[in-house]
């Protein structure tokens, strides 16, 4: 780390002094200007997800844990885990009402153990300097999710404290006392991940770093902060990319005797005095405002973009800086409104510009990445009505990397192939956990082979998924829900369905027989038929287990893959009886039978001698039981017998049979 040797340099810098209190003055003034923001209310714009708060926990005012983890989960049934990567120590579901004083959790002197603090709630922190909703101090390895820490002082505080991830978290309405920060990360807080917070109306920052190396900013959304967005002072290596940073007092991003920086991909609209500051005394503080790819979005830009591949090919300088012979530069700003307006999506990888070129798309708010399979193109997060008239997504020609993921794709047309998702002679596609609802199809394929498509909702589409000409693709772990046909495979060969899910189930629905009512012997052939909701695939050899007496046959699967209806010739054996052939029970099945999805066959029969069992159904004796002697009478009434024939009467489980007797 370099920070010391650089604050001996800047020391010497005689009129850095008079600087910093100018700066500061004018901090405070700004400060007191912006209470407003403090109390608004967020509008229709902010686009942040609904942050889950936890279940109060009764009597927690505070939660300090001093490198003490196993006491903590020795004591307290809200704390869990043993400290290791696989195993983390875990606080989860708590609400701390602090009262006003000191902080709301504070962890301190946790080194080498990994803890997550999930799910909590921190209100009323104190007003002293860096009383915080959470504090961690000298502490590595933590992950703050999905929490809530507003109306208090500072939400979050790092000091000294390496290797965290702040992700998910809602900080807003810092404004309490005279700090008034969302997130801070300082004192030689190195390689840190802050991404996804929904960070706003805080009376000062929204994001502060200072004196801490290495740190990543991305995916934040930061907005209506007192002074800046996002503020990084004496740090150096960092990197942010991915946010959008928007209608902040001051500046969005403000970078103060910082060196390589590098910020890219993001998106500034609106933040009131600039949209960005690069400010240094020192020659050798250099940062970078786009990386080879891209740079970012600036809603003043004026360039123009003649060749159409979503960057602007005049450099944006709009930067405010005290030293201009450094001229903070971006030389790749993003041209024109970069964010999504509700069309249709068509991508063709043949299109090297224009907006259906990957170049163009990738320069846009709702596609990320370069294509590559370490880094992908993602499309992710868009909600898309198709009106009825062709495909939400429809992406051709086709062989980088890309993604589709966490989208809702509704009401394409009903052309045959038309499509929530339709990818058209495309490979290397992932389709992960969108869903296509009301399509004529949920997804499909065309020429399309090699994509892995998982995770997803496929509902109240004619097809689910329908795959033409598209061979050795994955379709896995899917929800097919009310689809008229959950799927359709033409001309398609070694595609791989499996563990997939679909509502209704696929279940038995009848048993039956196609032999006529009556009595059958030994050796007779009964075909017993299996009818199922849907059409199934059978793996092995199912077998049906019939109550024939005290020696139940076994039947094995005899035909009907890849038909709704499943046959067991079942041969009558020496010794079967039953008066009304059935099942041995509703589980009499076995085996691996599956529907057209790979989705698992429920193999429960009706109970017998209810409706749609083979008894209820059908009225079929079975009788192959060995002849046997059960009683034997004479004819003579009792007494002496005479010289005479007699008769036996000799009574057997089948015939009656009378023996003369000499």
């Amino acid at each position: 780390m370099n920070n010391q040797f650089k604050k001996k340099i800047v020391l010497l810098v005689t009129f850095l002094g008079i600087f910093m209190l100018t700066a500061l003055i004018s901090f405070q003034s700004n400060a007191n200007s912006v209470n407003q923001y403090a109390n608004s209310v967020i509008n229709d714009d902010t686009n942040m997800d609904n942050i889950r708060k936890s279940d109060y926990w009764p009597d927690l005012t505070s939660i300090h844990i001093d490198a003490n983890w196993t006491y903590t989960v020795g004591n307290y049934s809200w704390c869990s885990g043993s400290g290791t990567w696989n195993d983390p120590f875990l606080i989860e579901n708590v609400t701390v009402d602090a009262g006003g004083t000191n902080h709301g959790i504070l962890i301190n002197n946790s080194i080498t153990q990994y803890f997550i603090i999930r799910n909590c709630t921190v209100r009323n922190s104190g007003t002293a300097f860096r009383d915080a909703g959470i504090r961690l101090e000298n502490t590595n390895n933590g992950t703050i999710i999905n929490s809530d820490f507003s109306t208090i002082s500072l939400g979050i505080l790092l000091l000294n404290s390496d290797n965290n991830t702040i992700s998910h978290n809602n900080v807003s309405n810092c404004n309490s006392g005279d700090y008034g920060y969302g997130i801070e990360i300082s004192e030689d807080s190195d390689d840190n991940i802050i991404t996804e917070n929904i960070v706003h109306n805080n009376q000062k920052y929204g994001i502060a770093l200072s004196s801490s190396d290495r740190n990543d900013i991305f995916e934040n959304d930061v907005y209506k902060n007192g002074l800046d967005g996002i503020y990084i002072y004496y740090s150096d290596d960092c990197n942010l990319w991915g946010n959008l940073v928007k209608n902040n007092s001051r500046y969005g991003v403000d970078l103060d005797y910082c060196d390589n920086t590098l910020v890219y991909d993001n998106y500034f609209i609106g933040n009131e005095q600039s949209n960005a500051r690069d400010q240094s005394l020192l020659a050798f503080h250099i940062n970078y405002w786009n990386n080879t790819y891209i740079g970012n979005y600036w809603d003043n830009y004026t360039g123009v973009d003649s060749n159409g591949d979503g960057i602007g090919e005049d450099p944006y300088t709009y930067f405010l800086n005290t030293q201009p012979s450094r001229n903070p530069t971006d030389y790749l700003p993003i041209y024109g409104d970069p964010f999504y307006e509700g069309g249709k999506i068509h991508i063709d990888g043949n299109q090297i510009s224009g907006n259906k070129s990957w170049i163009w798309s990738s320069t846009r708010a709702w596609c990320s990445g370069s294509g590559t399979s370490e880094d992908p193109y993602i499309i992710s997060d868009l909600e898309i009505d198709a009106g009825d008239d062709g495909n939400c997504i429809l992406i051709g020609n086709s062989s980088v990397y890309f993604k589709v993921e966490n989208c809702i794709l509704i009401n394409s047309g009903s052309g045959s192939m038309d499509a929530g998702i339709k990818l058209d002679n495309v490979v290397n596609a992932e389709l992960i956990g969108n869903n296509c609802s009301s399509n004529y199809c949920g997804i499909s394929l065309n020429l399309s082979d090699n994509n892995d498509i998982t995770e997803n909702i496929l509902q109240n589409n004619y097809y689910g998924i329908r795959l033409n000409y598209s061979d050795s693709n994955t379709i896995s772990e899917n929800n097919f829900i009310f689809n008229t046909e959950n799927a359709l495979q033409e001309n398609s060969v070694g595609n791989t369905f499996q563990n997939n899910y679909c509502t209704p189930p696929l279940t038995i629905i009848n048993v039956s027989s196609s032999n006529a009512d009556g009595t059958y012997r030994y050796q007779d052939i009964i075909e017993i038929t299996i009818e199922f909701s849907d059409t199934v695939y059978v793996t092995g050899n199912p077998q049906l287990t019939l109550e024939t007496g005290d020696n139940d046959a076994v039947v094995d699967y005899t035909s009907g893959n890849e038909t709704n209806q499943l046959s067991f010739n079942y041969t009558v054996e020496l010794d079967h009886y039953s008066p009304d052939l059935d099942y041995i029970s509703n589980n009499a099945l076995s085996g691996t039978i599956k529907g057209i999805v790979g989705n698992f066959a429920n193999l429960t029969l009706p109970t017998p001698g209810d409706p749609g069992s083979l008894s209820a159904n059908k009225n079929i004796i079975v009788d192959a039981r060995t002849p046997s002697i059960t009683d034997v009478t004479a004819t003579n009434s009792d007494g002496s017998l005479l010289p005479s024939p007699k008769l036996f009467m000799l009574q057997v489980h089948r015939n009656l049979l009378l023996i003369p007797v000499p």
